[in-house]
Protein backbone atom coordinates (compact mmCIF):
# COMPACT_ATOMS: atom_id res chain seq x y z
CA UNK A 1 0.00 0.00 0.00
CA UNK A 2 2.95 2.64 0.83
CA UNK A 3 4.61 2.00 -2.09
CA UNK A 4 1.77 3.01 -4.57
CA UNK A 5 0.52 5.99 -2.32
CA UNK A 6 4.46 6.96 -2.85
CA UNK A 7 4.70 6.75 -6.58
CA UNK A 8 1.47 8.46 -6.52
CA UNK A 9 2.39 11.21 -5.10
CA UNK A 10 5.51 11.48 -7.94
CA UNK A 11 2.36 11.22 -10.55
CA UNK A 12 0.59 13.87 -9.34
CA UNK A 13 3.14 16.25 -9.28
CA UNK A 14 3.83 15.76 -13.04
CA UNK A 15 -0.03 15.74 -14.26
CA UNK A 16 0.23 20.15 -14.07
CA UNK A 17 2.63 19.80 -16.60
CA UNK A 18 0.70 18.03 -19.22
CA UNK A 19 -1.77 20.76 -20.04
CA UNK A 20 0.92 22.95 -21.24
CA UNK A 21 1.45 20.31 -23.59
CA UNK A 22 -1.39 19.61 -24.90
CA UNK A 23 -1.73 23.18 -25.64
CA UNK A 24 1.24 22.91 -27.92
CA UNK A 25 -0.03 20.14 -29.34
CA UNK A 26 -3.04 21.12 -30.51
CA UNK A 27 -1.50 24.60 -31.98
CA UNK A 28 0.16 22.00 -34.46
CA UNK A 29 3.63 23.49 -34.04
CA UNK A 30 6.77 22.58 -35.89
CA UNK A 31 9.05 20.52 -34.19
CA UNK A 32 11.79 22.49 -34.80
CA UNK A 33 10.22 25.81 -33.68
CA UNK A 34 11.77 27.74 -31.18
CA UNK A 35 8.78 26.86 -28.89
CA UNK A 36 9.28 23.73 -29.23
CA UNK A 37 12.64 24.31 -27.83
CA UNK A 38 11.48 26.69 -24.89
CA UNK A 39 9.90 23.63 -24.10
CA UNK A 40 11.90 20.67 -24.48
CA UNK A 41 13.92 20.73 -21.42
CA UNK A 42 10.81 20.88 -19.21
CA UNK A 43 9.43 17.90 -21.68
CA UNK A 44 12.30 15.44 -21.16
CA UNK A 45 11.87 15.93 -17.58
CA UNK A 46 8.22 15.29 -17.79
CA UNK A 47 9.02 12.14 -19.69
CA UNK A 48 11.76 11.33 -17.37
CA UNK A 49 9.53 11.70 -14.30
CA UNK A 50 6.93 9.37 -15.94
CA UNK A 51 9.35 6.38 -17.09
CA UNK A 52 10.17 6.72 -13.24
CA UNK A 53 6.76 6.98 -11.86
CA UNK A 54 5.67 4.20 -13.81
CA UNK A 55 8.08 1.95 -12.63
CA UNK A 56 6.83 2.42 -9.52
CA UNK A 57 3.89 1.97 -10.31
CA UNK A 58 3.97 -1.53 -11.77
CA UNK A 59 6.17 -2.59 -8.86
CA UNK A 60 3.15 -2.00 -6.64
CA UNK A 61 0.88 -3.76 -9.86
CA UNK A 62 3.27 -6.56 -8.84
CA UNK A 63 2.96 -6.49 -5.06
CA UNK A 64 -0.81 -6.13 -5.20
CA UNK A 65 -1.38 -9.52 -7.65
CA UNK A 66 0.71 -11.45 -5.29
CA UNK A 67 -1.09 -10.57 -2.59
CA UNK A 68 -4.32 -11.27 -3.44
CA UNK A 69 -3.24 -14.22 -5.58
CA UNK A 70 -5.19 -13.22 -8.92
CA UNK A 71 -6.69 -16.27 -10.89
CA UNK A 72 -8.28 -15.72 -14.15
CA UNK A 73 -11.44 -18.56 -14.57
CA UNK A 74 -13.81 -19.45 -16.79
CA UNK A 75 -14.70 -21.52 -19.66
CA UNK A 76 -12.03 -22.52 -22.10
CA UNK A 77 -11.34 -20.35 -24.77
CA UNK A 78 -12.22 -21.82 -28.13
CA UNK A 79 -8.99 -19.97 -29.74
CA UNK A 80 -6.45 -21.58 -26.74
CA UNK A 81 -5.40 -25.04 -29.21
CA UNK A 82 -3.12 -23.97 -31.99
CA UNK A 83 -5.19 -23.87 -34.86
CA UNK A 84 -6.39 -21.22 -37.49
CA UNK A 85 -7.72 -18.31 -37.16
CA UNK A 86 -11.48 -18.14 -38.94
CA UNK A 87 -11.67 -14.57 -40.40
CA UNK A 88 -15.38 -14.16 -40.04
CA UNK A 89 -17.82 -12.87 -42.61
CA UNK A 90 -18.34 -9.68 -42.57
CA UNK A 91 -20.25 -8.36 -45.22
CA UNK A 92 -20.26 -4.67 -46.25
CA UNK A 93 -24.27 -5.06 -47.25
CA UNK A 94 -25.46 -6.18 -44.04
CA UNK A 95 -23.05 -3.48 -42.21
CA UNK A 96 -25.52 -0.77 -40.29
CA UNK A 97 -23.00 2.29 -40.86
CA UNK A 98 -22.74 1.69 -44.54
CA UNK A 99 -26.61 1.11 -45.23
CA UNK A 100 -27.13 4.45 -43.25
CA UNK A 101 -24.40 6.05 -45.91
CA UNK A 102 -26.23 4.74 -48.66
CA UNK A 103 -29.51 5.97 -47.48
CA UNK A 104 -27.70 8.98 -46.94
CA UNK A 105 -26.79 9.19 -50.79
CA UNK A 106 -29.40 8.53 -52.10
CA UNK A 107 -31.43 11.08 -49.92
CA UNK A 108 -29.16 13.82 -51.34
CA UNK A 109 -30.42 12.57 -54.70
CA UNK A 110 -33.52 12.88 -53.99
CA UNK A 111 -32.95 16.66 -52.82
CA UNK A 112 -31.13 17.47 -55.96
CA UNK A 113 -34.10 16.06 -58.02
CA UNK A 114 -36.77 18.45 -56.14
CA UNK A 115 -34.57 21.51 -56.96
CA UNK A 116 -33.92 20.69 -60.43
CA UNK A 117 -37.62 20.00 -60.82
CA UNK A 118 -38.03 23.51 -59.64
CA UNK A 119 -36.35 25.02 -62.85
CA UNK A 120 -37.28 24.84 -66.55
CA UNK A 121 -37.97 21.26 -67.88
CA UNK A 122 -37.03 22.54 -71.40
CA UNK A 123 -33.56 21.39 -71.44
CA UNK A 124 -34.54 18.06 -69.86
CA UNK A 125 -34.88 14.32 -71.62
CA UNK A 126 -38.01 12.44 -71.13
CA UNK A 127 -35.85 10.48 -68.44
CA UNK A 128 -35.16 13.10 -66.66
CA UNK A 129 -38.50 14.71 -66.48
CA UNK A 130 -39.76 10.94 -65.12
CA UNK A 131 -37.12 10.65 -62.57
CA UNK A 132 -37.88 13.84 -60.85
CA UNK A 133 -41.72 13.83 -61.20
CA UNK A 134 -43.01 13.69 -57.82
CA UNK A 135 -45.10 10.92 -57.73
CA UNK A 136 -41.46 9.36 -59.03
CA UNK A 137 -39.89 10.83 -55.96
CA UNK A 138 -42.31 9.82 -53.66
CA UNK A 139 -42.12 6.19 -54.45
CA UNK A 140 -37.71 6.44 -53.91
CA UNK A 141 -38.54 8.09 -50.50
CA UNK A 142 -41.00 5.43 -49.18
CA UNK A 143 -38.12 3.17 -50.03
CA UNK A 144 -36.10 5.25 -47.44
CA UNK A 145 -38.73 5.76 -45.38
CA UNK A 146 -39.36 1.37 -45.11
CA UNK A 147 -35.05 1.19 -44.43
CA UNK A 148 -35.19 3.74 -41.89
CA UNK A 149 -37.53 1.59 -39.97
CA UNK A 150 -36.05 -1.28 -40.14
CA UNK A 151 -32.59 0.14 -38.91
CA UNK A 152 -34.51 2.17 -36.22
CA UNK A 153 -35.65 -1.32 -34.93
CA UNK A 154 -32.52 -2.94 -35.12
CA UNK A 155 -31.37 -4.00 -31.46
CA UNK A 156 -27.61 -3.98 -32.26
CA UNK A 157 -27.61 0.11 -32.25
CA UNK A 158 -28.22 1.85 -28.81
CA UNK A 159 -30.50 4.10 -28.42
CA UNK A 160 -29.27 7.32 -29.40
CA UNK A 161 -28.53 5.83 -33.17
CA UNK A 162 -32.08 4.15 -33.07
CA UNK A 163 -33.82 7.55 -31.82
CA UNK A 164 -31.46 9.50 -34.58
CA UNK A 165 -33.13 6.91 -37.26
CA UNK A 166 -36.60 7.17 -35.92
CA UNK A 167 -36.77 10.83 -36.66
CA UNK A 168 -35.50 10.48 -40.05
CA UNK A 169 -38.21 7.95 -40.69
CA UNK A 170 -40.86 9.95 -39.35
CA UNK A 171 -39.56 13.42 -41.50
CA UNK A 172 -39.02 11.08 -44.93
CA UNK A 173 -42.76 9.96 -44.37
CA UNK A 174 -43.28 13.24 -44.10
CA UNK A 175 -41.72 13.62 -47.26
CA UNK A 176 -43.88 11.27 -49.34
CA UNK A 177 -46.91 13.20 -48.37
CA UNK A 178 -45.57 16.61 -49.46
CA UNK A 179 -44.75 14.86 -52.68
CA UNK A 180 -48.30 13.75 -53.26
CA UNK A 181 -50.10 16.38 -52.48
CA UNK A 182 -47.34 18.86 -54.59
CA UNK A 183 -46.43 20.95 -51.72
CA UNK A 184 -42.96 21.51 -52.92
CA UNK A 185 -41.43 23.61 -50.42
CA UNK A 186 -42.80 21.04 -47.27
CA UNK A 187 -41.07 18.22 -49.07
CA UNK A 188 -37.59 19.72 -49.56
CA UNK A 189 -38.03 21.04 -45.88
CA UNK A 190 -38.91 17.67 -44.71
CA UNK A 191 -36.30 15.86 -47.50
CA UNK A 192 -33.60 18.08 -45.28
CA UNK A 193 -34.09 17.19 -42.36
CA UNK A 194 -34.61 13.44 -43.38
CA UNK A 195 -30.91 14.00 -44.34
CA UNK A 196 -29.76 15.51 -41.04
CA UNK A 197 -31.19 13.10 -38.96
CA UNK A 198 -29.73 10.25 -40.76
CA UNK A 199 -26.26 12.28 -40.80
CA UNK A 200 -26.51 12.63 -36.70
CA UNK A 201 -27.38 9.01 -36.67
CA UNK A 202 -24.42 8.06 -38.44
CA UNK A 203 -22.22 10.40 -36.11
CA UNK A 204 -23.76 8.78 -33.07
CA UNK A 205 -22.85 5.78 -34.18
CA UNK A 206 -19.07 6.39 -35.15
CA UNK A 207 -18.84 7.73 -31.57
CA UNK A 208 -20.33 5.25 -30.03
CA UNK A 209 -18.02 2.54 -32.45
CA UNK A 210 -15.27 4.33 -31.48
CA UNK A 211 -15.56 4.49 -27.69
CA UNK A 212 -16.63 0.54 -27.69
CA UNK A 213 -14.05 -0.43 -29.43
CA UNK A 214 -11.06 1.71 -27.50
CA UNK A 215 -12.59 0.10 -24.18
CA UNK A 216 -12.28 -3.25 -25.25
CA UNK A 217 -8.43 -2.79 -26.85
CA UNK A 218 -7.82 -0.93 -23.37
CA UNK A 219 -8.61 -3.88 -21.96
CA UNK A 220 -6.19 -5.73 -24.00
CA UNK A 221 -2.97 -3.83 -23.87
CA UNK A 222 -4.20 -4.31 -19.76
CA UNK A 223 -3.90 -7.98 -20.23
CA UNK A 224 -0.84 -7.88 -21.76
CA UNK A 225 0.80 -5.65 -19.55
CA UNK A 226 -0.36 -8.22 -16.54
CA UNK A 227 1.19 -10.70 -19.01
CA UNK A 228 4.39 -9.10 -20.08
CA UNK A 229 4.94 -8.32 -15.85
CA UNK A 230 4.29 -12.35 -15.36
CA UNK A 231 6.51 -13.37 -17.69
CA UNK A 232 9.46 -11.14 -16.57
CA UNK A 233 8.83 -13.54 -13.21
CA UNK A 234 9.05 -16.38 -15.06
CA UNK A 235 12.69 -18.96 -15.66
CA UNK A 236 14.12 -18.95 -19.20
CA UNK A 237 12.04 -21.77 -21.03
CA UNK A 238 9.59 -21.10 -18.98
CA UNK A 239 6.07 -22.95 -19.18
CA UNK A 240 4.02 -20.98 -22.18
CA UNK A 241 0.63 -22.43 -21.85
CA UNK A 242 -0.55 -19.87 -19.53
CA UNK A 243 0.73 -17.53 -22.07
CA UNK A 244 -0.62 -19.03 -24.97
CA UNK A 245 -4.44 -19.62 -22.57
CA UNK A 246 -4.37 -15.22 -22.28
CA UNK A 247 -3.65 -14.63 -25.77
CA UNK A 248 -6.15 -16.48 -26.50
CA UNK A 249 -8.51 -15.06 -24.52
CA UNK A 250 -7.44 -11.34 -26.07
CA UNK A 251 -8.49 -12.95 -29.86
CA UNK A 252 -11.53 -14.63 -28.54
CA UNK A 253 -12.84 -10.99 -26.81
CA UNK A 254 -11.40 -9.28 -30.19
CA UNK A 255 -13.10 -11.53 -32.84
CA UNK A 256 -16.63 -10.80 -30.58
CA UNK A 257 -15.98 -7.03 -30.92
CA UNK A 258 -15.17 -7.61 -34.63
CA UNK A 259 -18.85 -9.23 -34.96
CA UNK A 260 -20.43 -6.79 -32.69
CA UNK A 261 -19.18 -4.05 -34.75
CA UNK A 262 -20.15 -5.47 -37.85
CA UNK A 263 -23.61 -5.84 -36.71
CA UNK A 264 -24.10 -2.71 -34.86
CA UNK A 265 -21.26 -0.68 -35.44
CA UNK A 266 -18.69 0.90 -37.92
CA UNK A 267 -17.77 -1.69 -41.22
CA UNK A 268 -13.81 -0.34 -41.24
CA UNK A 269 -13.44 -1.50 -37.33
CA UNK A 270 -14.74 -4.69 -37.89
CA UNK A 271 -12.13 -5.67 -40.20
CA UNK A 272 -9.15 -4.19 -38.92
CA UNK A 273 -10.52 -5.35 -35.61
CA UNK A 274 -10.87 -9.34 -37.44
CA UNK A 275 -7.29 -8.96 -39.54
CA UNK A 276 -5.43 -8.02 -35.86
CA UNK A 277 -7.03 -11.13 -34.11
CA UNK A 278 -6.06 -13.35 -37.18
CA UNK A 279 -2.16 -11.57 -36.60
CA UNK A 280 -2.48 -12.48 -33.11
CA UNK A 281 -3.90 -15.80 -33.64
CA UNK A 282 -1.02 -16.67 -35.66
CA UNK A 283 1.47 -14.84 -32.94
CA UNK A 284 -0.11 -17.34 -30.34
CA UNK A 285 0.51 -20.51 -32.80
CA UNK A 286 3.95 -19.79 -32.91
CA UNK A 287 5.35 -19.03 -29.57
CA UNK A 288 8.68 -19.35 -29.09
CA UNK A 289 10.06 -21.14 -25.79
CA UNK A 290 13.24 -18.57 -25.24
CA UNK A 291 11.82 -16.45 -22.33
CA UNK A 292 13.59 -13.11 -23.98
CA UNK A 293 12.00 -14.50 -26.93
CA UNK A 294 8.58 -13.97 -25.37
CA UNK A 295 8.80 -11.11 -24.25
CA UNK A 296 9.97 -9.64 -27.84
CA UNK A 297 6.70 -11.33 -29.16
CA UNK A 298 4.05 -9.90 -26.30
CA UNK A 299 5.59 -6.50 -26.89
CA UNK A 300 4.77 -7.20 -30.82
CA UNK A 301 1.31 -7.75 -30.22
CA UNK A 302 0.87 -4.98 -27.62
CA UNK A 303 2.43 -2.92 -30.67
CA UNK A 304 0.09 -4.12 -32.89
CA UNK A 305 -3.17 -2.91 -30.46
CA UNK A 306 -1.76 0.24 -29.77
CA UNK A 307 -1.26 1.08 -33.73
CA UNK A 308 -5.21 0.79 -33.76
CA UNK A 309 -5.57 2.56 -30.63
CA UNK A 310 -4.12 5.09 -32.09
CA UNK A 311 -5.91 5.03 -35.65
CA UNK A 312 -8.50 6.78 -33.47
CA UNK A 313 -6.77 9.11 -31.84
CA UNK A 314 -4.74 11.29 -34.44
CA UNK A 315 -6.63 14.43 -33.49
CA UNK A 316 -4.53 17.18 -31.93
CA UNK A 317 -7.48 17.11 -29.12
CA UNK A 318 -6.27 14.11 -28.20
CA UNK A 319 -3.62 15.10 -26.51
CA UNK A 320 -6.06 16.88 -24.38
CA UNK A 321 -8.32 14.31 -23.52
CA UNK A 322 -5.51 11.90 -22.50
CA UNK A 323 -4.42 14.97 -19.83
CA UNK A 324 -8.00 15.31 -18.48
CA UNK A 325 -8.24 11.35 -18.08
CA UNK A 326 -4.92 11.63 -15.96
CA UNK A 327 -6.60 14.08 -14.19
CA UNK A 328 -9.65 12.09 -13.30
CA UNK A 329 -7.25 9.85 -12.26
CA UNK A 330 -5.33 12.01 -10.00
CA UNK A 331 -8.80 12.89 -8.47
CA UNK A 332 -8.98 9.14 -7.18
CA UNK A 333 -5.52 8.58 -6.21
CA UNK A 334 -5.84 11.99 -4.01
CA UNK A 335 -8.92 9.78 -2.67
CA UNK A 336 -7.03 6.95 -1.39
CA UNK A 337 -3.95 9.07 -0.32
CA UNK A 338 -6.72 10.88 2.13
CA UNK A 339 -8.71 7.32 2.85
CA UNK A 340 -5.82 4.16 2.32
CA UNK A 341 -8.40 2.30 4.30
CA UNK A 342 -11.17 3.45 2.78
CA UNK A 343 -13.74 0.21 1.49
CA UNK A 344 -12.98 -0.85 -2.20
CA UNK A 345 -15.83 -1.58 -4.72
CA UNK A 346 -15.43 -2.79 -8.22
CA UNK A 347 -15.54 0.26 -9.88
CA UNK A 348 -12.97 2.41 -7.57
CA UNK A 349 -10.53 -0.56 -6.71
CA UNK A 350 -7.16 0.32 -5.99
CA UNK A 351 -5.87 -2.51 -8.47
CA UNK A 352 -7.76 -1.34 -11.23
CA UNK A 353 -7.01 2.20 -10.56
CA UNK A 354 -3.27 1.80 -10.83
CA UNK A 355 -3.89 -0.71 -14.34
CA UNK A 356 -5.86 2.42 -15.78
CA UNK A 357 -2.94 4.86 -14.93
CA UNK A 358 -0.30 2.61 -15.99
CA UNK A 359 -2.32 2.82 -19.32
CA UNK A 360 -3.16 6.26 -19.45
CA UNK A 361 0.84 7.06 -18.82
CA UNK A 362 1.84 4.90 -21.97
CA UNK A 363 -0.90 6.80 -23.96
CA UNK A 364 1.00 9.90 -22.48
CA UNK A 365 4.65 8.55 -22.77
CA UNK A 366 4.07 7.91 -26.56
CA UNK A 367 2.21 11.23 -27.21
CA UNK A 368 5.06 13.16 -25.75
CA UNK A 369 7.22 11.07 -28.25
CA UNK A 370 5.30 11.88 -31.11
CA UNK A 371 4.74 15.85 -30.15
CA UNK A 372 8.52 16.06 -30.54
CA UNK A 373 9.79 13.32 -33.01
CA UNK A 374 13.33 14.35 -32.00
CA UNK A 375 13.69 12.97 -28.64
CA UNK A 376 13.88 9.60 -28.08
CA UNK A 377 13.34 7.28 -25.00
CA UNK A 378 16.36 5.19 -24.16
CA UNK A 379 17.08 2.77 -21.47
CA UNK A 380 14.39 3.82 -19.04
CA UNK A 381 11.79 3.39 -21.27
CA UNK A 382 12.00 0.17 -22.88
CA UNK A 383 11.18 -0.96 -19.57
CA UNK A 384 7.86 0.19 -19.44
CA UNK A 385 6.33 0.77 -22.96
Amino acid sequence: MKSWIAASKRIVAIFAILPVFAARAEENIAPDSPQIQKISKHQQTAISELVSAMKEVQKAIILMSGAQGEQKQGAKSPFEDKQEYKHPELPPSENPELQMRELQKKQEDIISKMFQSANSDANKSDSQKNDSDPLTLANDQKKISEKLSDLAQNGKLNNDVRKSLKNAEDSSQNVEEALQSDDDDRAKTEAEKTNAGIKEAIKRLTDASEKNTQRNLDTSVKDLNELARDEKSRPENSEIKEINRELADIVENMDKTARDEHKGGVQKTAENLADLADKINDRKNNLPSNGAEIMSELNKVRDEINQLRKSAQKNPTQFRKNSEKLKTLEDELKFFQKNPDAPQSSSGDISRLIKDIELAMQDTLTQLRDFNPDYRLRENSSDSS
